[in-house]
């Protein structure tokens, strides 16, 4: 981790043999939306977002820069039950 902006952020994750995750814990079940806030200058990168079984792929664009930040919509996790989940997010080619 590192700070850009005073934002915490990932910074220059390069080795497409590792990924990161995150754990949370739901109190309601529902949909949820996943988004994330993303700086490269490598366009056309793909990804995996995945919470338990639940797999997305996004494609990020380009931002210009590893400090030019633009959301980025992954699309919606649904929680059936209430309790403690793990987000994680991959290359696409690790998997």
């Amino acid at each position: 981790m590192e700070t850009t902006y005073g934002a915490p952020n990932i910074g220059f994750w390069l080795d497409s043999r590792t990924w990161v995750e995150w754990a949370f814990r739901i109190d309601q079940p529902g949909t949820y939306a996943a988004e994330a806030v993303v700086a490269t200058p490598a366009s056309g990168v793909p990804l995996v977002v995945s919470v338990q079984d639940e797999k997305l792929q996004v494609t990020v664009a380009g931002t210009g820069a590893y400090d030019t930040f633009r959301p980025l919509a992954i699309g919606r996790f649904t929680f059936d039950e209430p309790g403690a989940y793990t987000l994680a997010v991959k290359p696409a080619d690790r998997d």
